[in-house]
């Protein structure tokens, strides 16, 4: 069963997209990411995904999709971008699963 939150993802800049951040930011955020990709090599993870991988999950890629949410354009409009310069805030689906055994009910949530 599929449920909106709110996450975020990386301001990085690109000449591809052209946003403009601070490149200091966005190398320290892909060299975690790279991390975490290190540890988890090998491994399906399931991550959340924005609003627009869960809708349009035919492409390849939504990443100008996901920096152009209409939540994103709000957040980010109404805020000081010195302190939030590095991500923006986007809509995510995530999903719960429900499970019933006998009289049992057992819930579970992706938390990535």
């Amino acid at each position: 069963m599929p449920y909106l939150t709110f996450g975020t993802i990386p301001l990085i800049v690109t000449p591809k997209i052209g946003l403009q951040g601070s490149s200091t930011a966005s190398d320290a955020i892909t060299l975690r990411h790279q991390k975490l990709m290190e540890i988890y090599k090998g491994k399906i993870i399931h991550a959340s995904q924005t609003l627009d991988q869960f809708y349009y999950h035919s492409l390849a890629n939504t990443d100008l999709r996901d920096r152009d949410q209409v939540v994103t354009r709000y957040i980010e409009g109404t805020r000081n971008k010195n302190l939030w310069g590095s991500e923006l805030t986007v809509l995510r689906v995530d999903q719960l699963w429900l499970w019933v055994v006998d009289e049992s009910i057992i819930q579970c949530v992706q938390n990535v």
